[in-house]
């Protein structure tokens, strides 16, 4: 299948699962961050219609808030070969606070990863109980 041929998901097509570690959101691909924020007049803030995809996620989406120390995996199936990891990172973790975790200063670790297959465009979201990796002393 050839990168950009497959129809990216819509938000009527959007879902959350129980997984056996946590839950697994399935959204459509958001808007970059670089789209979201704006600066003018010495202040930050959020562009016209920014908040369109928290909108329809809340809409979407029961709360199944989770709590404790978390883990977020990030899949990002990119529908061309555009765009940054880093740059769906933030959006997607506030469009699901509320939704997936109560606050996003739950999340202790964070996974990201982009994959250009040619499959529908798409940001898969898993959201687990952080565990602590085995370190060794320095």
């Amino acid at each position: 299948m050839t990168i950009g041929r497959a129809i990216p998901l819509t938000w009527e097509q959007a879902t959350v699962t129980a997984t056996a570690e946590g839950m697994r959101f399935t959204i459509p691909v958001i808007t970059s961050a670089n789209r979201i924020w704006r600066t003018g007049q010495g202040r930050t803030y959020k562009a016209k219609g920014a908040g369109a995809d928290e909108m329809q996620a809340r809409t979407r989406f029961p709360r199944v808030a989770q709590s404790g120390a978390l883990t977020v995996r990030i899949t990002w199936f990119r529908k061309t070969r555009s765009g940054d990891t880093d740059n769906r990172i933030k959006p997607t973790l506030d469009l699901l606070r509320g939704i997936a975790y109560h606050d996003d200063a739950s999340i202790c670790r964070i996974e990201a990863e982009r994959i250009d297959d040619g499959s529908p465009a798409r940001i898969v979201v898993d959201v687990v109980p952080y565990t602590e990796p085995n370190r060794r002393a320095a």
